[in-house]
């Protein structure tokens, strides 16, 4: 019989091998990635009226497209992602994510075409 107390972390417990400092940067990386993911489309107003000149009234639509355009890319890759991070591991594909999030959000204002932009 095991008589071992599970550790307790922000009310959570924890399983063995699992610490307080595994919990933390779980919780960083969530952050940051939202923090990153959410940051394109706040961005894309000012890329649109600023570089690419689009009017007003197309806004909407280009928009759309964009979004459309993510979406399809993240449900056209999760499979790659899961099944990779199985074999190279979830930080090979976490630090992955992150460094492809942040030369996307670098390039994301010197797109100077609507292709360019949906690419």
């Amino acid at each position: 019989m095991n008589t071992q107390t599970a550790k307790r972390y922000l009310g959570l417990n924890l399983q063995e091998g699992v610490r307080a400092g595994h919990l933390n940067t779980f919780y960083l990386a969530c952050l940051a990635g939202i923090m990153l993911s959410s940051f394109m489309p706040q961005l894309l107003p000012y890329l649109l009226n600023e570089f690419l000149q689009i009017p007003e009234e197309k806004q909407g639509q280009v928009a759309g497209r964009v979004a459309f355009w993510g979406e399809i890319a993240i449900i056209a890759t999760v499979g790659f992602w899961g099944t990779l991070s199985d074999k190279i591991g979830r930080r090979a594909v976490m630090s992955s994510g992150f460094i492809i999030m942040s030369v996307a959000i670098f390039l994301f204002p010197y797109a100077e075409t609507l292709v360019e932009l949906y690419c």
